[in-house]
Formats: structure tokens, C-alpha cells, sequence
């Protein structure tokens, strides 16, 4: 819409509305003057004529009596020939030509704004018919000379109305055009309220749109604060849900992606693909759920994802919504309850295998004893008597480990100071370390402390060393770092040794598991019972030829257990 426009929808009926009467009363006046001066000519031409006639009848007078003779007679006639009104002189009428009654005959004709008369008259003293035409126009210099001052009047009336129209017009359409643009305003985002001076003090019909416009946008406030809150509300709750959420309509357009989603999208940098190549599939029909496991910023991730088809009032799929559960953390708490019941139904075994043995053991030795003193024996049969109690004691210290593994004591859990207990336990390996030449790099904060069992700790960290000094060919490294990260302490052994291969690492804590000959394969399976039995975590990160990384995570202060919160990463 243009800016002129209301003002020429209001301002040509008003010209028309004003100007129409002022032209209709100039023209009615023109023609009533008009009428009066074509009367006029007429009265005027008709009291001349009858002038000629009785001028004429006297001089006929003068004849009869002689005062006058016939040539002077016909002189003073043709002396007598007027004209009236600068036209011709009366003009007798043939036999020959139409017979017309005395008075005014209008001639026909087509020109506009002028008129031709004729008048007949008959000689009353001759009986002879005589015609006087006339020319009447409207446009004459009589007319226009009476007629100016009405012209005049007239044109200055139509410039006054003309402006004074205007001026009406823009009085009235300055304020409906400021409502339109701030309803225009309106419908591009704005709310501010209208401008009162535009409509205030009115009273007329635009006031009252003003207020009503007034009293529009502030509802309109108040219904756009409360869908605001209720917007505000509604991306809390979706940004606060444990599910991410992604909407997308079958052309691709993206509809919602919440929160949660943006930072699986950010930590899983094959997430997002994934998920796009999982919803182009044409079948989209129904429900469906799968389980992925991807490898993100921070370790692999077990994800629920499930997609839904929306569907629009008439049926049909319109958009594909899209969830995702991170359930790293209940997967980790379901591997630790299997891990806890496998344990415990071993440990059971091991404790009902470990009595059934160990007495036999006993009474196996003491009758070795026995034997050795009361035979006479030569030096080869005391070895062997020798190193069948060598065998038993190796059975009962198996045994013995057997029934800590069964029975592990209680976890008497406060905070201790990492850097202590780390001391003690590296004493114990500290002869097989230096008989290897292995070397230790120690980087350990001073001030880290474990909320933990302080002997529990203790043997953990001695199997992990002694597991990693195994490990080691001589003259390698060990590397043993601790510090804290959050509520956390994190304890990291790292060794260069030979590995552990992908086969053997999902086996490593599995009870009587060893790749070492002499080993009993229960060290590690210890390490893993004490640490759940303290709410900790232990992981194992390790490549072949290069070398593994014990990885243990525990609470630093009393609270909630390791692994136990929903990752947000």
C-alpha cells in the first residue's frame, strides 16, 4: 500500500462531494443570467422595432399631408433603416418564403452555447411581414463581462473547498495511516503500543480504533508472556529430560533437537551420521529400538535409540521423532551385578573346593613328616619327601587365596592418604623390581586421598604391581600416576611390557585366568572383587607389544558410587 493511497480514497469523494454543488450553483447562476440577458435582448429588440414603426407611420403622416414630398419621403425611409443590436436592418418577407406567426421563432441548429433566433413582425400600417434574426451565445463579451464576477466567486470557491478538502483529508487519513503501519508493525514481530497523540482528544471513530487497538496489543502482551513461559517451560523440561530428542520431517527439515542431543552429537562424532542413514529407511511405518555402541570423546557409549513416525490428522507420516538414551552407565552397573554374581557363585565353589582340600592337604603333609624322620632315607628320597611338602605348602597358599577370593573381608572404608599406602606396597616388590632393573617413574600428587578400605587398597595396588612387574622384560619401565579429577581419584599404572591381546583382555578377571605358568590366575580376579566391594572401577586399556594401563577410579569423600551417575558427555 502506498503512502498516498488513503489519502486519495478519502479526498476524491470530498472534491466530488464539494466541488459538484459549488460547479452546479456557478452554472445554474451563468444560465439564469443568461436566460435574464437573452430576455433582455429580446424586450430590447422588439421596443426598437415598434420605434421604426411608429417613426415610419409619422413620416407617412408627414407625406399625407403634405409637409413632405414622395422623394423626401423615400429618403427619410431609407434613412429610418436601423440596425438592432449592430446586426442587420429588417429584412421584408418574399411571397415566395414560409409564412411564420409574429413573435420569436428559434432556428434549429447544432452548435453548443449558441442560439439563432428570428423575429416576425407585420407592418400594421402595410401589412408586410419583416424578419429580424439574432445570434445568441453564451460565450459573448456581454455575457462574459455580466457573468465574471460570478466566474470569479465560483473559482475561488472551488480553490477554497480544494484545500480545504485536502487538508480534511490529511487531518483524517494521517491517523489511519499511523494505525495501519503500527498494525503493519504488528504483523512483523512489533508490540509497542500505539501512539496516543495520534488518536487521543478525537472523539470520533478513529479514537475509538485507537483504543481498541490499545487495548488489543496489551492482550496480546499478556498472551504472548504467557505462551513465552509456557515456551520457556517447555524447552526446560525437553533440555532437562534424560533423553535427547530429534524431530525431523520426511523432506529433512529439522523440527527439534534438544539439549541432551547436542552434546551426544558432539561427544559420538559418528552419531549424527548414523542416525540419518537410520531414518531414511523407506519403512517407517511403526515403532523401532535398537542398540548401538559407539566410540565417543571419552570411551565407548551403549546408546537406546528409537524412532517414532508422526502422523497428521489425516494419517499420514509427516515427521520422524527420534530418541536416544545414553545407557553407558546402566550397561556398566549390569556388567558389575553379572560380574558380582559370577564372583560370588566362584567364590561359593572355591570355598566348598578349598575345605574339601586343604584337610587332606594337612594330613597329606604330616604324614610326610612323619615318614621322613622314621625311614632311613638316602638324600635323593629326603628330596623327593622334600618336595612333596614344597607342593602341598604351594596348594595350601592357592588354597588360602582361594578362600580370601570366597570370603573377602569386610570394607572398613575412610580416607587415606594414597601416597602412604602406595609406599608400602612398593617395598613389597621392590627386590623383584630392582632384580629386573626395572625402572619406576612415580607422578603422584602428594595431597590425593581414596576413600577406601586402607588394606583393601593395599592389596590391590600390590597385585597390579606385581601383575605389572611380570609383565615387564628386564630393564623396563613402570609408570604410576594418581590425582584427583572431581569427586573422583583416579589412579592410572601403566607398564611397557608385552601387551595384553583383545582374545585374552574380556577374560583378564576371570577367576583362575592366567597366561603366566606359575601363576594362580586369582590376583587379578582380588583386585576386581575389592574394588566393587569399595564402589570403585577398575579398566583395562592395553596393546600388544606396547605395553597396558591398569586404570583405577574411586570415590575421593564419602558418597555416591563410581559409574553410578548418567554420563552427559
Amino acid at each position: 500500500m502506498s503512502k498516498r493511497t488513503i489519502e486519495k480514497k478519502i479526498l476524491l469523494p470530498f472534491l466530488l462531494v464539494v466541488i459538484l454543488p459549488i460547479l452546479a450553483s456557478g452554472l445554474s447562476s451563468y444560465w439564469t443570467v443568461s436566460n435574464a440577458y437573452q430576455q433582455q435582448m429580446f424586450l430590447a429588440t422588439e421596443q426598437t422595432i415598434d420605434s421604426w414603426f411608429s417613426i415610419q407611420e409619422r413620416i407617412r403622416g408627414y407625406r399625407d399631408d403634405g409637409r413632405i414630398n414622395n422623394d423626401d419621403y423615400e429618403e427619410l425611409l431609407g434613412e429610418l433603416q436601423v440596425e438592432v443590436g449592430d446586426l442587420q436592418p429588417l429584412t421584408p418577407i418574399s411571397a415566395e418564403q414560409e409564412v411564420r406567426p409574429d413573435g420569436w421563432t428559434r432556428l434549429d441548429d447544432t452548435l453548443i452555447g449558441k442560439q439563432h433566433w428570428v423575429y416576425v413582425v407585420t407592418d400594421p400600417f402595410t401589412s408586410i411581414q419583416y424578419e429580424y434574426p439574432i445570434e445568441l451565445s453564451v460565450w459573448t463579451e456581454a455575457m462574459q463581462e455580466v457573468q465574471k464576477y460570478t466566474v470569479l466567486v465560483v473559482i475561488i470557491a472551488s480553490i477554497i473547498a480544494v484545500q480545504l478538502t485536502i487538508i480534511l483529508s490529511h487531518h483524517i487519513a494521517k491517523p489511519i495511516r499511523k494505525l495501519a503501519e503500527f498494525c503493519r508493525s504488528i504483523g512483523e514481530g512489533g508490540t509497542t503500543l500505539p501512539p496516543e497523540h495520534v488518536y487521543q482528544g478525537r472523539r470520533d471513530e478513529i479514537e475509538i480504533l485507537g483504543e481498541s487497538l490499545k487495548e488489543m496489543i496489551e492482550s496480546l502482551e499478556q498472551k504472548n508472556d504467557s505462551l513465552k513461559q509456557m515456551k520457556d517451560f517447555q524447552e526446560r523440561l525437553l533440555n532437562g529430560t534424560l533423553l535427547g530428542i530429534y524431530t525431523i520431517t520426511l523432506d529433512g527439515q529439522i523440527l527439534l533437537k534438544n539439549e541432551k542431543w547436542k552434546r551426544i552429537e558432539t561427544s559420538v562424532p559418528t552419531f549424527q551420521d548414523k542416525v540419518d542413514r537410520w531414518l531414511k529407511d523407506p519403512h517407517q511405518e511403526s515403532e523401532v529400538q535398537e542398540q548401538w555402541q559407539l566410540e565417543s570423546t571419552n570411551g565407548r557409549k551403549d546408546l537406546l535409540v528409537k524412532k517414532v513416525p508422526l502422523e497428521d490428522s489425516e494419517g499420514s507420516i509427516v515427521a520422524l521423532l527420534c530418541t536416544v538414551e545414553d545407557i553407558t552407565s546402566v550397561k556398566r552397573i549390569e556388567t558389575k551385578i553379572e560380574t558380582i554374581n559370577r564372583l560370588t557363585s566362584l567364590g561359593r565353589l572355591s570355598a566348598q573346593i578349598a575345605h574339601e582340600i586343604r584337610n587332606p592337604l594337612a594330613g597329606m603333609k604330616t604324614t610326610s613328616q612323619v615318614l621322613k624322620k622314621r625311614l632311613t632315607l638316602d638324600e635323593k628320597e629326603r628330596q623327593l619327601f622334600n618336595m612333596i611338602e614344597t607342593e602341598i605348602d604351594r596348594l595350601n597358599k592357592t588354597i588360602t587365596k582361594m578362600l580370601v577370593f570366597s570370603r573377602p573381608r569386610e570394607a572398613n572404608r575412610e580416607i587415606v592418604a594414597f601416597m602412604d599406602v602406595f609406599r608400602e606396597s612398593n617395598r613389597l616388590i621392590e627386590q623383584a623390581r630392582r632384580s629386573k632393573g626395572i625402572s619406576v617413574i612415580e607422578r603422584i600428587d602428594p595431597a590425593v586421598t581414596v576413600y577406601i578400605d586402607r588394606d583393601h587398597l593395599k592389596q590391590i595396588l600390590l597385585n597390579v604391581l606385581i601383575n605389572a612387574t611380570k609383565a615387564v622384560d628386564a630393564g623396563g619401565r613402570m609408570e604410576v600416576k594418581a590425582y584427583d579429577n572431581g569427586p573422583y581419584t583416579f589412579v592410572e599404572v601403566t607398564d611397557n611390557g608385552s601387551g595384553i591381546t583383545k582374545e585374552d583382555l574380556p577374560k583378564l578377571f576371570d577367576p583362575f585366568f592366567t597366561t603366566d605358568t606359575k601363576g594362580t590366575g586369582l590376583g587379578l580376579a582380588v583386585v576386581q572383587q575389592l574394588v566393587l566391594q569399595n564402589d570403585g572401577e577398575v579398566k583395562v586399556e592395553s596393546n600388544p607389544g606396547e605395553g597396558t594401563t591398569f586404570t583405577l577410579i574411586f570415590l575421593r569423600n564419602e558418597g555416591k558410587e563410581v559409574g553410578a551417575e548418567n554420563s552427559n558427555d
